[in-house]
């Protein structure tokens, strides 16, 4: 008999890369491999207020990964409470950032936290639309 793989492994998988890629950008961030700009300034001021909203996000990630992963039911509104974070979340820092000009030339830092935050807004809204799809098999 042919094992089944479950069918919200794959969303699984993308929350937990989400997951520890939240905490993979604090770590970069807080020893100085990554940064924003000079401290202090505003694009420095604005990355600092989101530590605690990213490590809820990060935190929702990891159990939805796991809830999702063992089939566990209520995995979906986990993922689906993560999946709207992320959203707004990379919302806002596009946001911040087209606002406040993209320095020119990019920076290979700027062009990660832009790069990152459309996956953010990508991924959110494909992960909502998923677990829309799918809210009645939960």
């Amino acid at each position: 008999m042919a094992h089944r793989i479950h069918p919200d492994r794959p969303l699984a998988l993308l929350a937990f890369l989400g997951g520890f890629g939240q905490i993979a950008f604090w770590m970069l961030f807080f020893t100085g491999v990554l940064s924003v700009g000079e401290p202090g300034s505003p694009a420095d001021r604005f990355e600092q207020a989101f530590p605690v909203a990213d490590g809820l996000l990060a935190g929702l990630l990891l159990i939805a990964g796991v809830f999702l992963w063992r089939g566990v039911h209520g995995g979906r509104f986990v993922m689906t409470a993560a999946a709207a974070m992320i959203l707004y979340l990379g919302i806002v820092d596009l946001t911040f950032h087209f606002r406040q000009g993209l320095p020119s030339p990019l920076s290979p830092d700027a062009i990660v936290l832009v790069a990152l935050s459309l996956v953010c807004v990508g991924g959110g809204a494909a992960a909502l639309v998923r677990c829309w799809r799918h809210r009645r098999l939960s």
